[in-house]
């Protein structure tokens, strides 16, 4: 790497974050007027946006992820789900976490470290939801399908898709530009390439104006 690229690269990796921090988030904050709001989330994005808002942890899909399949299933009869005990399990090819199944559902919890810890936090965040403003976001990612975006939208709560290009034909989708030659979206939790002021990709998405009261 040249002494330009390098300092480039120092600049990203420090601005990035001086700016998401002392100008972004801020600015969001003070929008965001809903922080009783429980987000429900297919993977991680939902917990990075409940600290972007200095939120309290409402919800139990915090550090895991599930098949868009399974996260509607769940997100449709959340009453019968959040009842049911965690039964743990191990799949093939998946080492490192704690896997469960949930009646017929499945459950990774990627950034939990025991069946304990998931356990536990599952079940003190199941207690926390505000059954009365519940918001859905789903990623097009892991196997998700035109049909599964459309089941998406059609749950009882306000939701939100992050679609990797345009889709016309389905409602509640919100693109995330820089997948439109990939196959789903990809990681839109990180930095955008070649910009200094604190954007990471999922930031296209207007999240606080989904998430604020109407």
């Amino acid at each position: 790497m040249n002494i330009i690229n390098r300092i480039k690269n120092k600049l990203w990796h420090e601005l990035n974050p001086f700016f998401r921090k002392r100008v972004l988030l801020p600015f969001r904050r003070f929008r965001f007027n809903n922080p009783d709001v429980t987000i429900l989330s297919s993977n991680c994005l939902g917990g990075c946006i409940a600290h972007d808002l200095n939120l309290r942890f409402n919800s139990p899909t915090i550090n895991l992820w599930m098949t868009p399949k399974d996260f509607i299933r769940f997100c449709g009869n959340l009453g019968k789900y959040t009842s049911k005990e965690l039964q743990f399990i191990e799949l093939e090819g998946f080492r490192g976490y704690p896997i469960a199944k949930l009646i017929d559902i499945t459950i990774h919890f990627q950034h939990y470290h025991s069946e304990d810890e998931a356990r536990t936090t599952w079940t003190k965040r199941c207690k926390r939801i505000n059954f009365n403003d519940i918001r859905c976001i789903m990623s097009e990612r892991d196997g998700c399908t035109d049909e599964d975006l459309i089941a998406f939208s059609k749950l009882p709560y306000p939701t939100a898709a992050i679609v990797h290009y345009e889709k016309n034909n389905i409602p509640n989708c919100y693109v995330v530009r820089g997948f439109e030659n990939e196959k789903e979206v990809g990681n839109i939790m990180v930095y955008r390439p070649n910009q200094y002021l604190g954007h990471k990709y999922y930031d296209d998405f207007d999240y606080v104006t989904f998430l604020n009261k109407q």
